[in-house]
């Protein structure tokens, strides 16, 4: 996705989020996923939870196994900074436009 004039609002001091997206454009989501995590102190099971952080990006794919988004997208759309979330992490997908 690349931003044209037509993509700024009127006095050119933002881009305009508004806008509508393309059918081909890239679905912008962010990602609310868990992971595992290790202590090997002598912490108590209480207090060891899994963490819980929130991702952006645009969808490159999902299936029943994972869910990829690239959070960044070239002059031709094409995403790359590629994560990879299996669904079993991932706690809610949610469109950001």
């Amino acid at each position: 996705m690349a931003l044209t004039a037509a993509d700024t609002c009127t006095d050119d001091s933002r881009v305009d989020i508004a806008r509508t997206f393309t059918e081909k454009e890239k679905r912008l989501v962010h990602i609310r996923w868990t992971d595992i995590i290790c202590h090997a102190d002598w912490t108590e099971h209480g207090d060891v939870t899994c963490p819980e952080f929130l991702s952006i990006g645009w969808i490159v794919s999902e299936d029943a196994k994972e869910i990829k988004i690239g959070n960044t997208l070239n002059e031709e759309g094409i995403p790359y900074g590629i994560t990879a979330f299996p669904r079993g992490c991932v706690l809610e997908v949610t469109d950001v436009i």
